[in-house]
């Protein structure tokens, strides 16, 4: 006799679904949401209605919730539940999580986030699910302790992450923080894994874009170019429009990294043209415009319009006081051979205080004005910072190898010559943006977008949940 199938009921008693430790009576029970799932959380965004926007966000994961353990839980265990319906459950309660974990940071509640997360552990009884609150545990640890250590001690609790991962988020995640571990071939191809599980074209864009970097790195232009090329493409068909905004900046980068490359000047005077109507758009944090407005400065540099790259870069230290910008300052002042001034500001930061990339970049930056200011106090200083300075990468270790054999000829000479100083001055800068695509974000909000852009974001990337009406067989 077969079973007679019934709804979910949960307790007016009960914890809320939602994670808020409240009794559920008294928190969700009145706000479930029904077919119109989503509709009053997208509404409240819209509005900047963020406390409403909360509300709804729990009681969607309440509502959700209830769905698999009316349909899914009960069959939870046959072979074909845990193939594609549990799939699509646990991604679709993940993207309401996500957009719950971006409210309490909106909201300033993000001490309480943790706790939430083991509340939330019960909704979905799987192992899959449980991975999911490692990822988010993960996440919080990098993205708001800034704590990678960390980070990396939550994330071995899902489990070894390997190529065979379908998992996007734990794939995002584990190649943000064990990149800079991995060999070159193993790079390609947690990409090419990435490349493969997600058709988001977000994800399509940035990781292609990632790609050509490590390409770029090992000194494969025509390999980097080709993979920008391919990215300039996909965000240029017509049928993968609108873009979002998250992706017009992936895809004017990708223009900027063309135009570099192939040395066309009319390619990067669009692309900085796209940049500046970008940055104007109501949608960015002060982060996310000083980090356009940074490579706008770059496209500057390599077109050898140094005043302009000055400027520009004065207008991202007004927004945002960052070391990397104070660096990229005084190397536009240094290629106007304004070497007093070039001194003076990156006399204002200290290596110590810096980490990478701003470390790595101080290191050659100021291995640079110490060869054209041919101060030898300077030049000991820059030839201790090379000595420390080990990069990973083909391009980068080539640029400190010149470097310091012409500073230790600087402090054994005692004087610099024409060439020398030419060469710690190659043309288009000795700072490059390519450099900065090896930091690989696994969230928007790294990327510098004020709420409202991510939240656009996050609605175009979220999986499709089953229908409530669906039935399990």
């Amino acid at each position: 006799m077969t079973k007679q199938w019934r709804p979910y009921r949960h307790g007016w008693s009960q914890p809320c679904l939602c994670g808020s430790n409240k009794k559920f009576g008294i928190c969700c029970k009145g706000r479930l949401a029904g077919f119109d799932i989503g509709k009053k959380y997208n509404e409240a965004c819209r509005d900047r209605s963020w406390e409403i926007a909360l509300l709804a966000a729990r009681a969607d994961i309440s509502q959700y919730t209830i769905w698999h353990k009316s349909h899914t839980a009960p069959v939870i265990d046959k072979p074909s539940t845990v193939a594609y319906i549990l799939r699509v459950d646990v991604n679709a309660l993940a993207s309401y999580v996500e957009e719950l974990q971006w409210l309490y940071v909106t909201t300033g509640r993000s001490a309480d986030w943790l706790e939430t997360l083991e509340r939330l552990r019960g909704n979905i009884q799987h192992h899959k699910w449980h991975r999911k609150i490692v990822y988010f545990r993960a996440l919080f640890a990098l993205t708001l302790g800034d704590d990678r250590s960390n980070a990396r001690r939550e994330l071995k609790k899902a489990g070894p992450i390997t190529l065979d991962e379908t998992d996007i988020q734990l794939l995002q995640i584990f190649i943000d923080l064990e990149f800079d571990r991995m060999p070159f071939a193993d790079r390609l191809r947690y990409l090419d894994r990435i490349l493969v599980v997600s058709k988001d074209l977000g994800d399509q864009l940035q990781y292609r874009s990632s790609k050509a970097v490590q390409f770029f790195l090992i000194g494969d232009a025509k390999a980097a170019e080709d993979l920008f090329s391919e990215v300039v493409a996909l965000a240029r068909d017509p049928n993968n429009a609108p873009l979002t905004r998250y992706q017009r900046h992936m895809y004017i980068r990708a223009l900027q990294h063309v135009g570099m490359l192939r040395h066309d000047r009319a390619m990067l005077d669009e692309a900085i043209g796209l940049f500046h109507e970008l940055v104007q758009e109501d949608i960015w944090t002060r982060i996310g415009q000083t980090s356009i407005y940074r490579e706008i400065a770059e496209s500057y540099k390599f077109l050898e319009q140094w005043k302009d790259a000055e400027a520009t870069t004065r207008i991202a230290l007004g927004l945002h006081d960052d070391p990397i910008d104070r660096i990229h300052l005084a190397e536009a002042l240094l290629y106007q051979k304004k070497v007093d001034d070039a001194c003076a500001e990156i006399d204002q930061l200290r290596s110590v205080d810096l980490k990478t990339p701003a470390r790595d970049d101080y290191a050659l930056a100021f291995a640079a004005i110490a060869i054209w200011s041919e101060d030898q106090a300077r030049l000991e200083a820059a030839k201790s910072l090379l000595e420390a300075y080990e990069p990973a990468e083909p391009y980068f270790r080539e640029r400190r190898l010149t470097l310091l054999l012409n500073v230790s000829e600087g402090i054994s000479k005692r004087r610099i010559s024409e060439k020398q100083k030419q060469e710690s001055a190659p043309k288009g800068g000795f700072l490059s943006l390519l450099s900065k695509f090896v930091m690989i974000q696994p969230n928007l909000a790294g990327f510098g977008l004020n709420f409202n852009a991510i939240f656009e974001e996050l609605g175009k990337r979220k999986p499709q949940g089953r229908s409530p009406t669906d039935e399990a067989d």
